[in-house]
Order: C-alpha cells, then sequence, then structure tokens
C-alpha cells in the first residue's frame, strides 16, 4: 500500500512540475535575462530535488523535512521575482507546494509533520504581502484555502488507505497462522497414520500369530522379533524413529529374515537396487512389503512367498511380492484394508502399487518407485 502511494505522488509530482513548463518558457522570453534565470534555476532547483527525493532511496522524515524547505526556498524566489503576479497562473510554484506538504503528511510523524506541511502554505500567504504590492487579496486567499483542502485531504486518504492496509496485513497474518496450524495439524495427523501403520505390522502382527498359536513363544527367532517390536513401540513413545535407513536391500533383508522367523518360507532375488534410497522411500516400501507378507500368512493359505526387488535406469527400484495361494476375485471382493494401506503407504512418497489376484491363482503386489 505504502509502495501505491508513493507512486500516485510520485505520478501528481511529475504532473506538477510538467503543467507549467509552457508558462516558463513564455515567461522568460518576455522577462530580463535576471529574471528569467531566477525563474528558470529556481524551477530547475525544485524538479531535481523532486527527482532524486522520489527516484532515490533517500525517502526519510529529514528527506521529507528538506523537500518542504526546497520549495519554501523557490516560493520566495518566486514571489520577488512575480510581484502582483504570485496570485495569477504565472505562479508555477503552487502546484508542488501542494505536492511536498502532501508528502510531509505521507513521511513525518507526529505534530511536526503539521508544522512543515503548513510551511508552504503560510510562505504562498506571507510572503507575498511583504515583497510586492497590489495583490489580489481574494486570490490570495483562495489559494491558501485550496491548499490547505489539498493537503488535508491528502492527509485524511493516508489515514485511511493505511488503515486499509493494517487491516489487510492483519487477516493475511491470521490467515498464514491458521493455514501454518492446519499443516501442524495435517502433519501431526499423517505420523498418527504413520505410527498406527508401524504398530499394525509390527507388534501387532506379532501378537495375533502367538495368541493363535501358530507361533511357538520360546523360540530365540520370536523374542528377538519381540525385542524389535519393543524397540519400535518405544520410539513411539519417545517421540521420534529408531532409523531413517537408506539401504533398501538391507531393510527388505530384515522384513524377509522377519517373516521366516514367524513361519512363512520366502524366496528373495535381488539385482541391482540401488545401494541407496531416500529413507522415506525405504520405509514405504519396505513396510508395504511386510505388509504383504502379513497379508499371505494370515489370507493366502500357503507357507511360501517370493519377493522381487529389481533396480530400474532412472534410479528408481521395483519390488513384487508374490504368492501361489487362495487369491481373492477382484470384481466382486472388496479391497482389503492391508492393500488400501499398501496403495496410500507407495502413494505418499510418489510411488504406486500394482495388486493382481484371482481365486485359485494367488496373489501378486507390485510396488514401484519412482511411479
Amino acid at each position: 500500500m505504502e509502495s501505491w502511494i508513493l507512486t500516485s505522488l510520485a505520478v501528481l509530482r511529475v504532473a506538477q512540475y510538467a503543467a507549467p513548463v509552457p508558462t516558463l518558457v513564455s515567461m522568460i522570453s518576455t522577462e530580463s535575462v535576471l529574471r528569467a534565470v531566477a525563474l528558470l534555476g529556481g524551477f530547475l532547483m525544485a524538479a531535481g530535488w523532486s527527482a532524486f527525493f522520489f527516484w532515490s532511496a533517500h525517502r526519510s522524515e529529514p528527506a521529507a523535512a528538506v523537500d518542504v524547505a526546497v520549495i519554501c526556498l523557490v516560493q520566495v524566489i518566486t514571489a520577488v521575482v512575480l510581484g502582483p503576479g504570485w496570485t495569477t497562473w504565472q505562479n508555477w510554484t503552487y502546484g508542488p507546494a501542494v505536492g511536498a506538504g502532501m508528502a510531509a503528511v505521507l513521511y513525518l510523524h507526529g505534530a511536526a509533520r503539521w508544522v512543515i506541511a503548513a510551511a508552504p502554505v503560510v510562505l504562498y500567504g506571507v510572503v507575498p504581502l511583504v515583497v510586492a504590492d497590489g495583490l489580489d487579496i481574494a486570490g490570495l486567499l483562495s489559494g491558501v484555502g485550496g491548499m490547505i483542502a489539498f493537503i488535508t485531504l491528502a492527509s485524511y486518504v493516508v489515514h485511511v488507505l493505511r488503515a486499509l492496509a493494517r487491516e489487510v496485513d492483519e487477516a493475511r497474518a491470521a490467515e498464514s497462522a491458521a493455514v501454518a496450524r492446519e499443516a501442524a495439524a495435517q502433519a501431526g495427523f499423517e505420523e498418527r497414520k504413520r505410527q498406527l501403520r508401524g504398530l499394525h505390522d509390527t507388534a501387532l502382527t506379532t501378537l495375533e500369530l502367538i495368541a493363535g498359536g501358530a507361533l511357538a513363544v520360546d523360540s530365540a527367532e520370536i523374542r528377538s522379533r519381540c525385542a524389535r517390536d519393543a524397540d519400535f513401540l518405544r520410539s513411539l513413545l519417545m517421540g521420534s524413529r529408531v532409523d531413517a535407513p537408506t539401504d533398501l536391500t538391507a531393510v527388505l533383508a530384515q522384513v524377509l529374515h522377519d517373516r521366516s522367523a514367524l513361519g512363512l518360507r520366502v524366496h528373495p532375488l535381488f539385482d541391482e537396487v540401488p545401494g541407496s534410497t531416500p529413507p522415506d522411500v525405504v520405509e514405504a516400501i519396505s513396510l508395504a512389503t511386510r505388509e504383504a507378507l502379513n497379508n499371505v500368512s494370515k489370507h493366502a493359505g500357503v507357507t511360501q512367498a517370493w519377493v522381487t526387488a529389481i533396480g530400474m535406469e532412472n534410479g528408481g527400484v521395483r519390488v513384487a511380492v508374490v504368492d501361489r495361494g487362495a487369491g481373492f476375485d477382484p470384481v466382486t471382493t472388496t479391497e482389503r484394508g492391508m492393500m488400501r494401506s499398501i496403495r496410500h503407504r507407495m502413494e505418499e512418497v510418489g510411488g504406486s502399487a500394482a495388486i493382481d489376484s484371482e481365486l485359485g491363482e494367488g496373489t501378486s503386489v507390485e510396488l514401484t518407485w519412482p511411479a
């Protein structure tokens, strides 16, 4: 908003100096050399200062005061030259004096701005009375009244615009704060979902299998699995992840080892898997693979599965989890919660999951990153 006000004042100032140029040219051609030099010199000094004031980085309170001082000096020079012609069209300083008063109102603060802004008005009404005879008093008073009206109106407009700008800034700040709070809440919700998915894939699955009698609770592998699940639960309580691995091969190998310990024989085939993958992608693929293998254990009715991980030319990876179990009919069967979760995990990191199954022919889950 301040920039818009400044631009408007600059455009007005250009017009205030451009308008009297024909008048000055006409006057200089008919005046004596001394008077012509005084008129032209005053005009060039005031115009040059205005250009410096508006198109430089020195628009400050002192500069605004200097702006008024320059036009006041030029007013005195012009009043001496014009004499009784001060109240006529020959007085080119009227517009720039109003502009200087407006600039003072914009840049100065407190009572000082009114004192400084009033200086050109006072000089307009007083100096001619001292240096000239035969003035048009009615015209002089009319000019003073016009200057007061213009500067007062400018002050009111600036006040209103600044108040509106503050309201807009406050509204934008409130909106930004609301967006930030919403983003924080969404991030918390996403983290909560991640934790719940991890809990489902680790501790809950282990407990379900033990409770169902499918696993012997006194084996070393089960104790190791329970210890890892305990570490995961501890990390949730502490609010941080245990690891942020980037080696997908090592993480997948651990997933397959865990499933083997829980009674599912997994046949792995890894080929040119990237040595370093973004941690969030490693987590998404490993958890999706773990969930697909959990699905084999719970629903396929078989004790074997095949996991293939192959690197792609673009630096990505494709992982397939295949079983030859009961399968399901994708047309008549509502997609299981596990399958939806697998898709969501991959989509969150820019990947995809393709799930294909047929009754009696097993199920294939293909994870691809990037999609």
